[in-house]
């Protein structure tokens, strides 16, 4: 029985993750869009910010596969 729970945990939280995980993403995006990205700048300051933007958008976007599928993994070893 507490394997048949356990299957259904881990089908649900995969569900609920890969529905929340695009939304979840975006929303961040958007939020560090809104913070890193000036309203006017001259050409040095858009390399420079670009590429602080790319670099914590990579490390956000590793992060969050990383909890997930180590969730995700560790739910499915436990039995």
């Amino acid at each position: 029985m507490s394997v048949m729970k356990e299957i259904a945990f881990i089908a649900h939280f995969s569900k609920v993750s890969t529905q929340a995980l695009p939304v979840t993403t975006l929303y961040v995006l958007s939020v560090m869009y809104k913070l890193y990205m000036p309203r006017k700048w001259n050409p040095q300051e858009q390399q420079k910010t670009a590429s602080i933007f790319h670099l914590l958008v990579s490390i956000v976007v590793l992060l969050l596969h990383f909890v997930v599928f180590t969730f995700i993994t560790f739910r499915v070893m436990k039995f």
